[in-house]
């Protein structure tokens, strides 16, 4: 693979420009192929000597891993915040026969049901489950569906969660490996990457970069103490003052 990454890094670039084309970027579907287009990446740059280069002469690698990454945070909270609960949205009216009775409305509304009435007969379980026009069976049919509707959610919700995992992982480990080639060339040129982290990418993008890192050591080097170095050598005040400002623990 690294013999042929040139062609190899053409191929992904491309795929990740096309999926990151527009400001704004969904995920959506796009999470194993992203996975694995990040995770080559990671092999190519750690293990080329192309792969300095190529964070040294172009910035696009970095613009597309901080898009991929902000949707990605997003999905995080989102989770979060509990996005899809069906059970919480089923109607009253489609509550199986046994939820009615102490929370039912005669009782909220201070009538005796038929249970608390003296004198009064039980009546026939049949027909307080199905009634005389058969509801019972519909009601508990209509339960039934809504139940395999939520198991069916909660599967695909753990599938998307372990796609997304697998996504974050590849990328996690692709971006502290890329901030640690930053310094490659030893001269007054700083690298298209780096200038690209100062002057044109938005602050929102750099506290998703520096969230991501902010407990990371890889070879007992940290990427951001090794960005804050850059910063302060290329006088690039805006990506210091940005780092600065994050209060993380750079050693």
């Amino acid at each position: 693979m690294v013999c042929h990454g040139d062609e190899l890094t053409v191929v992904l670039m491309k795929f990740l420009l096309t999926v990151c084309e527009d400001e704004i970027i969904s995920i959506v579907r796009h999470e194993g192929s992203l996975a694995a287009a990040f995770s080559v990446l990671s092999t190519i740059l750690t293990s080329a000597d192309n792969g300095k280069k190529m964070l040294e002469e172009d910035f696009q690698l970095m613009r597309c891993m901080l898009k991929v990454l902000e949707a990605i945070q997003y999905k995080h909270q989102l989770g979060r915040n509990g996005a899809r609960k069906l059970l919480n949205r089923i109607p009253s009216t489609t509550r199986m026969p046994s939820d009615i009775g102490a929370t039912g409305d005669d009782i909220d509304s201070g009538k005796k049901t038929d249970l608390e009435s003296p004198g009064k007969e039980l009546p026939e379980v049949s027909k307080v489950q199905e009634g005389e026009d058969g509801s019972g069976d519909n009601t508990n049919g209509e339960a039934k569906e809504l139940q395999a509707k939520e198991e069916s959610a909660r599967c695909n919700d753990e599938l998307d969660q372990c796609m997304l995992t697998s996504l974050h992982e590849s990328l996690h480990d692709l971006l502290g490996n890329a901030v640690l080639l930053l310094p490659g060339r030893q001269d007054k040129h700083p690298a298209k990457t780096l200038q690209y982290l100062d002057s044109q990418c938005n602050h929102p993008r750099l506290d998703c970069m520096i969230h991501e890192l902010q407990d990371v050591t890889i070879d007992n080097l940290c990427p951001l103490k090794v960005l804050m170095e850059l910063a302060q050598k290329y006088d690039f005040r805006r990506l210091e003052r940005i780092l600065d400002s994050a209060e993380t623990n750079y050693s």
